[in-house]
């Protein structure tokens, strides 16, 4: 096990849902993974250019000024392939927040390798609810993101950094939850808001500065108090699919951060953009 990062929750970092944005916790837990390689011997900077997968789990909210602390440790090698997963925590009350697992290829074999933990592993996300080629051309998916790498979001290999893609993510989100019948104005007034508990990311392929991103979604409501959705990343210029994530998200009441049920509406909605 290896201490990888620590860090603070800047005001900025925080959303309208008053905590920390998902594309901030894919920031914090790159540079836990950089470190990570480093303490490992690999080459290998852990961008999306040589990510096959990312696995997450939330467990709780990080709020502005909250301190952050993440270790890292191997959890699967086999064939030159990895698992390092990544625990995120609150400094102060120790309280897990999230997780990472990354996929990617080792050229070490590691001198320990430690059973994935519970709190890391999949649970609403099995294999069969996933993204698989071919899934890109599903009529269901509706255009959530046009938009264009800019320098400053590549690493200095060039490829769009993780953080891009969950930049992205995040902005879908919000056409996303429209799609689904509750959009953020109304979610406003009612005193509502959205969180992702649980979300797999898969990469196919590269992005690098000036291309294009276009992103479509698709959605499904799968119990009373969640909803899964997907968000396939395309090329804007070649057509090529590059990334697809899936996630599970729900509704929560603001005041007493609890979730609660899905609204008629929603599962309503969700059949008309259904995976």
């Amino acid at each position: 096990m290896h201490d990888t990062f620590k860090g603070y929750v800047a005001p900025w970092e925080c959303d309208e849902m008053e905590h920390m944005n998902i594309q901030f916790f894919a920031d914090k837990f790159s540079q836990s993974l950089l470190r990570h390689l480093f303490f490992l011997g690999e080459s290998s900077k852990g961008t999306p250019g040589t990510l096959r997968a990312l696995h997450m789990r939330f467990h709780k909210e990080l709020h502005a000024s909250d301190l952050a602390a993440a270790h890292g440790e191997v959890s699967a090698f086999e064939k030159e392939n990895g698992v390092l997963t990544h625990f995120m925590r609150n400094e102060e009350s120790g309280a897990l927040a999230a997780t990472a697992s990354f996929h990617l290829p080792l050229e070490k074999m590691p001198d320990e390798v430690a059973p994935l933990a519970n709190e890391a592993a999949p649970r609403g996300l099995t294999p069969g609810l996933l993204f698989r080629p071919g899934m890109e051309a599903h009529e269901g998916l509706t255009e959530t993101n046009l938009s264009a790498v800019g320098g400053h979001e590549c690493s200095a290999e060039g490829g769009f950094s993780l953080k891009g893609y969950f930049s992205r993510l995040s902005d879908c989100q919000g056409h996303m939850w429209r799609l689904a019948g509750l959009g953020r104005q109304e979610q406003k007034a009612r005193g509502l808001a959205t969180a992702t508990v649980e979300l797999h990311f898969q990469f196919f392929g590269a992005l690098g500065e000036d291309d294009l991103i276009a992103v479509h979604t698709g959605l499904d409501a799968v119990g009373s108090k969640t909803l899964h959705y997907r968000h396939i990343f395309f090329n804007g210029k070649t057509g090529a699919p590059v990334a697809a994530a899936d996630g599970i998200g729900l509704l929560f009441d603001k005041e007493t951060r609890r979730a609660i049920a899905l609204p008629e509406a929603v599962h309503e909605s969700a059949a008309y953009h259904r995976l």
